[in-house]
């Protein structure tokens, strides 16, 4: 007598865990559909995905690209000494005796080459990264103001890898140069460029002193 109500009460125990096994399994799928019935919003990256905006400003319609931070990290060929081949330390400023026969300035990833006859004097002309530290623009400025060339404009090339751009999110054929065009650099004027894809540059014709920015057409 005390086997069989030992047994009975056994059967009752096993039947009892799988009912509740039962109840907590429809719980867990009921719970999954709500939760599938939710918006969850976007799935997140993958890695496989590139969700990123151009880094820029746009100043009176013109967008104007923005400098990836504030580390000269470009060791370009144009941190190189001139005729040496040997790297030298990135400079942001540059300062040299220009006259007839024309000359290059050279600051980190950019460089300003005065043809010969285009400069019929001798002066020290200087040329540095802009005013980064105020506003971040990807920007190179000259001086002494009111310089021209003629009857060859000088050349402003800046090296700006596609990789780098890619990036950034930007379209290398989209890049182009702007130049402040009124004496409170509220206006620029865009300069009709186009990207060199075998050289990585940029090159833009400087005809007078200003300050020159990376832009996006």
């Amino acid at each position: 007598m005390t086997r069989r109500r030992n047994a009975n009460d056994e059967r009752t125990q096993v039947m009892r865990h799988q009912g509740m096994a039962k109840h907590l399994w429809v719980v867990a799928v009921a719970l999954g559909f709500a939760a599938c019935g939710q918006d969850s919003g976007p799935l997140a990256p993958t890695g496989h995905e590139t969700v990123s905006s151009a880094p820029a400003v746009t100043i009176n319609g013109v967008e104007l690209l923005l400098a990836p931070g504030s580390s000269p990290a470009q060791m370009a060929r144009f941190g190189k000494k001139a005729g040496s081949g040997k790297r030298v330390k990135c400079a942001t400023y540059d300062r040299r005796l220009i006259n007839n026969t024309g000359g290059v300035l050279r600051v980190c990833g950019a460089q300003l080459e005065i043809h010969s006859g285009s400069f019929p004097r001798t002066e020290h002309l200087w040329m540095d990264t802009g005013d980064r530290r105020d506003d971040g623009l990807w920007s190179y400025e000259f001086g002494p103001s009111n310089m021209t060339f003629a009857p060859t404009p000088a050349t402003l090339t800046i090296e700006v890898k596609a990789n780098d751009l890619k990036r950034l999110g930007i379209d290398p054929d989209q890049l182009s140069v702007a130049f402040v065009s009124s004496p409170n650099h509220s206006d620029w004027e865009v300069v009709g460029v186009d990207y060199d894809w075998e050289t990585q540059t940029i090159s833009a014709p400087v005809k007078h002193f200003s300050r020159y920015a990376l832009c996006i057409e």
